[in-house]
């Protein structure tokens, strides 16, 4: 009996080992598959390529060889065939990549009047939690750190500024300046758990690649582009190499949104959500995962946090509308696994309802395409990736099921508040996103309120054409010919608001103020049409817009001298939206221009607590408190300005004027005054006298009198125009007080001190 039991335990023990022998097979299978993301993954780095399509990526089929670098790492890792963004704009579909939500949720529906709400929830927030370095360098003013994007960053490289930017009016950088910078943070910061986030912005319009991109790709300069974007993220995966890190670093590389390139009338992007402009590239590489695998099911923006987080098993419990990636990533899939049709991914462009139209918004399961619009669309994306053919009244059930899909979606909306701020912009960042061929002046209705009257957006495309080849007119200072241009549209679409707006604006601009307020004044009136068919949410944005036209027709006042009225219509804006900073810095000038100091103080921190990067602002701060001797907290003001504006000449020049002059001598600074002053000088073409009387104040503060001497008489020379004869007096007197000091030897207290 006792071999009986010695051999049924034998049994029982070889079968337990052989148990054991399985189970820790399937969890180093298991492990394999799913890697410890504490063993693996060291750093992230997640790559965005401005107005990228994915058709012009040679890994994704574009027979033309631009991308060796991206194609590398799609090898090192898995492609998505099908990804697609949640706008065709920059701003909302950044803010979805970081987010993990879609701009139903986020709240962000255009690039201008949005900023992404502090209460959202960053990756990078949730990285620098969990004790990641976090870094962003971005490429354009569109991601400015005024938007909101810059939460959790520890570095959010967003300074437009030296030579190169100066070519492009500081509102982009070239691709191999935000390479370098990230090069620059890598070889200082690669030691230790990083997030690095970079903003490739070269690809959008207009094509200008840089040679030998240009000669290469002579007749295709948008893939030109696309090639020297590739060469310099090349840059950065050299880095990553040789540092040693590339093995350890999940990487993303995406793109915000796609671009036109004249399919379905559409020559650049923003406007409709065909494939062209929502299709994007998505790859992602992590270590130990699966190499050189094309996944099919489809994929989105929204995607890329959980997925992130997932790989990282960070135990984030906040909601996400998009999916972990994960399971994609360490196996290859068995055709059983295909989820095709079992996902919806929503996308939209409110742009079309700035002019009056309808919104589009849209719902794709990766085989089909649904747009809603006042004439729906449906396509088969399998079989006409072009998207010529619509079945929308062929295919009845799939058109019934992703139309009710996409509803689902927009109750959603209506059972939340959205998170997304009604932002005013400033005027300088409204001509710096024009600048980048944003169509400035519009009103954007983001409520999810249908109106079947509503003009289709396919029936205003040859419109919309028009009003951006105006609008690249007045970016090319061609402005008589812009102003006919947008004349010529209103002949025949007299009651389009914006484009109503952009003429007033091209008249204030131009110093023709009875002409800009009989603009303005119709922008009311049209304006004041809408208010009767509107939803509370309308309301915020339309009121927002209104405030917008009573604060420039204030400013058209304003330009005629009547006070009293600019004064009424600034007040007004603020009746319209009181967290609107334009018009308290403009109540500010006209109080202050009437000596009441304190009421001017008032408005002038009102607008700088509303937007605390506000330039303009902080420098008519330091400007009253200069005038109310307060020269520590002028100081401040002028110095906070040029932090963010380094180029800002007026301030250089005030701020040279103060601390060379400043009877408080803990204030002077007289060499750093020179630095400023050589600055300001140089960034004026044409010498200004002003500039030249405040550097030779700052010679003088130095003991370099006879450079003051000298460079006062360069001032006289240059000073001619209107108020010449008076400030001619003042030069004469500082050139005489200066000859004084030079025989002398000293610099004399009767300096002027007030900033001229």
């Amino acid at each position: 009996m006792s071999v009986t039991i010695s051999r049924i335990f034998t049994r029982r023990w070889l079968g337990l080992s052989i148990v054991f022998v399985v189970v820790f097979a399937g969890l180093l299978w298991f492990g394999r598959d799913f890697a410890s993301s504490e063993t693996h993954i060291h750093n992230v780095v997640l790559i965005s390529i401005d107005t990228c399509r994915a058709d012009r990526i040679s890994c994704y089929g574009f027979d033309r060889g631009t991308t060796p670098n991206i194609d590398a790492v799609a090898r090192d890792g898995v492609l998505f065939t099908r990804a697609y963004s949640t706008n065709p704009a920059t701003l909302p579909a950044h803010c979805s990549m970081l987010t993990g939500t879609t701009p139903l949720e986020h709240g962000v529906h255009a690039n201008e009047y949005y900023r992404l709400a502090d209460s959202r929830v960053t990756l990078a927030e949730i990285l620098q939690e969990k004790g990641f370095q976090t870094a962003a360098f971005v490429g354009a003013f569109v991601l400015d750190a005024s938007y909101g994007l810059d939460q959790g960053f520890d570095t959010y490289d967003d300074e437009l500024s030296g030579e190169a930017i100066k070519r492009l009016k500081y509102n982009e950088r070239p691709a191999d300046q935000v390479s370098a910078r990230a090069v620059d943070w890598l070889d200082q910061h690669g030691g230790d758990p990083f997030f690095l986030f970079l903003h490739y912005f070269d690809p959008h319009p207009p094509y200008q690649p840089p040679q030998p991109f240009a000669s290469q790709y002579p007749e295709a300069p948008y893939a030109g582009e696309i090639a020297y974007t590739d060469d310099c993220i090349g840059r950065v995966v050299a880095k990553l190499k040789s540092l040693g890190l590339y093995d350890s670093t999940l990487i993303i590389i995406t793109s915000d949104h796609g671009e036109g390139l004249g399919e379905h009338h559409e020559l650049t992007h923003n406007f409709f959500i065909y494939l062209s402009t929502i299709r994007i590239p998505l790859i992602i590489k992590v270590p130990a995962g699966v190499t050189n695998v094309r996944i099919n099911d489809p994929a989105s923006l929204i995607d890329v946090v959980p997925t992130v987080l997932g790989l990282l098993k960070s135990g984030e419990t906040t909601p996400f509308s998009g999916e972990n990636l994960m399971r994609y990533l360490y196996r290859h899939l068995d055709q059983d696994d295909n989820r095709l049709e079992n996902r919806y991914l929503y996308h939209e462009s409110l742009e079309p309802t700035v002019y009056g139209c309808c919104p589009l918004r849209g719902v794709t399961d990766g085989k089909w395409h649904y747009i809603w619009s006042v004439r729906p669309e449906l396509y088969d994306i399998h079989r006409d990736p072009a998207e010529t053919k619509n079945l929308v009244d062929i295919e009845l059930e799939t058109t019934r099921r992703l139309h009710d899909q996409l509803q689902q979606s927009l109750a959603t909306l209506d059972r939340t508040t959205q998170n997304g701020e009604i932002t005013d912009s400033d005027p300088s960042a409204i001509r710096r996103l024009e600048s980048l061929g944003y169509v400035g002046g519009g009103w954007v209705d983001d409520s999810v309120d249908f109106d079947p009257q509503a003009e289709d957006p396919k029936d205003f495309v040859v419109m919309y054409k028009q009003i951006n080849a105006a609008m690249a007119l007045y970016q090319q200072k061609r402005v008589t010919e812009a102003e006919a241009e947008f004349l010529a549209i209103l002949a025949s679409r007299p009651r389009l608001l914006s484009v109503n707006f952009l003429v007033a604006n091209i008249a204030l601009e131009e110093s023709r103020p009875d002409e800009a307020m009989a603009r303005f004044s119709r922008c009311l009136e049209i304006a004041a049409t809408m208010k009767d068919r509107t939803s509370d949410r309308k309301m915020v944005n339309l009121d927002t817009y209104i405030a917008k036209i009573h604060n420039n027709l204030g400013s058209a006042y304003h330009q005629k001298n009547d006070l009293p009225q600019a004064e009424a219509h600034y007040q007004l804006a603020l009746e319209s939206n009181p967290n609107y900073a334009n018009p308290h810095n403009n109540l500010g000038l006209i109080l202050a221009r009437q000596g009441k100091l304190s009421d001017a103080l008032s408005h002038f921190q009102s607008a700088v607590r509303i937007r605390p990067d506000y330039a303009e602002a902080r420098k008519n701060l330091g400007k009253l408190f200069y005038r109310q001797r307060n020269f520590e907290q002028s100081v401040k003001h002028f110095k906070h300005v040029l932090r963010f504006n380094p180029d800002y000449t007026e301030v250089l020049g005030d701020l040279a004027w103060l601390l060379a002059t400043c009877p408080d001598l803990k204030i002077r600074r007289p060499k750093e005054a020179i630095e400023l002053a050589q600055r300001a000088s140089g960034n004026v073409q044409n010498r200004d006298p002003a500039l030249l009387n405040k550097l030779a104040a700052a010679y003088a503060a130095n003991g370099q009198f006879e450079l003051a001497v000298t460079t006062i008489q360069d001032a006289l020379k240059l000073a001619t125009g209107v108020g010449a004869d008076a400030f001619n007096k003042k030069l004469r007197k500082q050139l005489e007080l200066y000859k004084q000091a030079q025989a002398n030897g000293k610099f004399l207290s009767e300096q002027d001190t007030s900033i001229p």
